[in-house]
């Protein structure tokens, strides 16, 4: 690009702000063309004791958009790349962006990616995003020798529904980058939860919609997430959830067992909670070790309590409580390094939260009587249908 058309680029940028902003937008046009120049003429030499013409055919284009990229991306040139992409590549009139993400979705160390929040404006023309019409603009930066960085368009997730099909988030959204995972957490509202994609080879894949443990109860606070090479593990309303883009790029997303959590740590204890007739299908599909009385213990407790636990596959012995009116009771034996993970809700006395995998609860030294009642409901304070004693051995 020679310095006339640059100039004219400038001009049909600056048209678009007010007069007192003109300026600004000028002195930042004559930055940007010193600093294309000097790395220009820099590489441009060196190019061409090297490689002869390439230096007019390749490396000038190329130093000019490797440069133009990172100015456009930085805080002062982000603005201006903004407008280009939301009025020209999206063609969109009267959307301003909010929030955005500079990301890396293929993990190639470049964060040249985009996640664009599309905001609308207000009577008094300030960006709000006070609207149901916010939408996000996931783009792809994609090879250009252009002034302009080129970007493709992966993903544009809406929170409204356009016609019947249902495809609109219907809350707002705060993005965050996990490897080659990008994960949509819900927020500004009593029920969190995560919109989960995966990138590979062009295409932003929508795993689903993902509630923590404890979401639909309204317990406060919200579950870690661990990204580990080309897996991202989450903790959610439907058991430990395992996503995973494998090397041919097929998107994968597994329900981890008991017995898989233990594998990976062996300090873990799985506590499941089950409010349903303990019939064979059920107890099948929780026996992971070999216990001959599963079956005599779960109806029992069933029967008395209404629900029936497992830990690590063992029964858990479930008694009604001498007090009328309160909770039932059981025991529950653990060791200094056991991780309790309930698969519910749970209210735990006496315990220290662990934020790596399972991200379950250590034993307090320091506690007395810990405890763990299950399950509970966050929003009408439930007393929960049994409370385990645990002691600690040794």
């Amino acid at each position: 690009m020679d310095r006339s058309k640059f100039q004219e680029t400038i001009e049909g940028i600056a048209k678009h702000f007010k007069p007192g902003q003109r300026r600004k937008v000028h002195s930042i046009g004559r930055a940007l063309w010193k600093a294309i120049a000097f790395f220009t003429l820099l590489s441009g030499l060196v190019s061409y004791a090297i490689n002869g013409t390439e230096l007019f055919t390749k490396k000038i284009p190329s130093a000019i958009a490797h440069i133009s990229k990172y100015v456009l991306l930085g805080k002062t040139g982000r603005p201006f790349l903004l407008r280009q992409l939301i009025e020209e590549d999206l063609a969109l009139t009267g959307i301003c962006p909010g929030r955005v993400l500079v990301s890396d979705f293929d993990s190639d160390g470049q964060a040249t990616d985009l996640v664009i929040e599309l905001l609308t404006y207000d009577e008094e023309g300030q960006c709000t995003e006070n609207n149901p019409d916010t939408a996000y603009a996931l783009m792809k930066d994609s090879p250009s020798s252009d002034l302009w960085p080129r970007y493709t368009l992966l993903r544009l997730i809406a929170r409204g529904d356009i016609g019947t099909f249902s495809q609109g988030t219907g809350l707002p959204l705060t993005f965050e980058q996990k490897g080659k995972f990008l994960l949509g957490s819900v927020y500004a509202t009593d029920f969190p939860g995560w919109y989960v994609y995966g990138y590979s080879n062009g295409h932003m894949h929508q795993f689903g919609y993902y509630r923590p443990v404890g979401s639909l109860s309204e317990i406060e606070g919200s579950e870690p997430v661990s990204q580990i090479g080309d897996k991202l593990l989450i903790p959610t309303e439907a058991g430990i959830q395992s996503f995973e883009i494998t090397s041919d790029g097929q998107f994968k997303t597994t329900k981890l067992t008991p017995k898989q959590i233990v594998e990976r740590n062996n300090s873990a204890l799985v506590l499941e909670v089950f409010s349903t007739t303990p019939d064979e299908d059920a107890l099948n599909d929780v026996k992971t070790y070999s216990t001959d009385n599963l079956k005599e213990i779960a109806s029992a407790s069933f029967d008395a309590c209404g629900y029936w636990a497992v830990a690590n596959g063992v029964p858990v012995e479930l008694k009604e409580n001498a007090s009328p009116g309160a909770p039932c009771v059981g025991e529950l034996s653990v060791f200094p390094i056991t991780t309790v993970t309930p698969m519910v809700a749970c209210d735990v006395k006496g315990f220290k939260q662990t934020l790596q995998f399972p991200w379950g609860w250590v034993v307090d030294p320091a506690a007395q009587e810990p405890s763990i009642t299950c399950p509970v409901d966050g929003e009408s304070e439930s007393p929960g249908g049994f409370t385990l004693k645990v002691s600690v051995g040794s």
